[in-house]
């Protein structure tokens, strides 16, 4: 887990779970770390954040000892796949490019390039690729969006769109994908894709 105070700008802290209490297992100190995902995958954990306007990774082997390098992009929700990390990004007041990315552990490759000021989520469902939208953050209108891939690589097809500013978070339950949308000061709603037959 994760904690930020946002309001301040101070530290984060990443906590590990023993089944009765948590543990700091890794503290920023001084340094003003966003950090927005914590993924595991093959045999290492990576964190994602933002300080300043730069995107950082944080790796651990063994959950308690963290190394924090700089990454080309802000990137966000991870999700595994077909044996890779698979990453959305923005380049919503941040240095970087928005898009879609797999990582392999070593190396980040743009799969697309994005729609709207963010690309939010990933999700698999029957063997395509799904990835969601924001147009900005808090006071930024809509539109936001829902594309996929049968593939996950080719014939990408933007195939919803919503009057909200951002599809948020995406899940998939009992065979279907699920969206959370957002718009600021006027709440969200949830949305479940009425698949049809290609």
């Amino acid at each position: 887990a994760g904690n930020y105070r946002n309001s301040q700008e101070d530290h984060v802290r990443i906590l590990r779970q023993d089944g009765s209490s948590w543990t700091v297992v890794y503290d920023s100190g001084g340094d003003s770390l966003y950090l927005r995902e914590i993924a595991a995958y093959k045999d290492h954990i990576y964190a994602f954040a933002v300080q300043g306007d730069q995107g950082q990774m944080l790796t651990s082997s063994d959950g308690a000892n963290w190394t924090k390098k700089q990454v080309a992009n802000r990137y966000f929700r991870a999700h595994l796949w077909e044996g890779y990390l698979w990453l959305g990004s923005t380049n919503f007041n941040v240095n970087g490019e928005r898009g879609l990315w797999r990582f392999d552990g070593n190396q980040f490759d743009k799969i697309h390039p994005g729609a709207q000021k963010y690309v939010t989520n990933v999700q698999d469902l029957d063997g395509a690729l799904y990835f969601s939208t924001s147009n900005g953050w808090k006071n930024e209108s809509g539109p936001s969006t829902l594309w996929m891939s049968p593939d996950g690589y080719n014939d990408w097809e933007k195939i919803c769109q919503f009057g909200e500013t951002a599809i948020w978070d995406l899940t998939v339950f009992d065979g279907k994908l699920y969206m959370g949308s957002w718009d600021y000061g006027n709440g969200g709603k949830v949305y479940v894709l009425d698949k049809q037959p290609r």
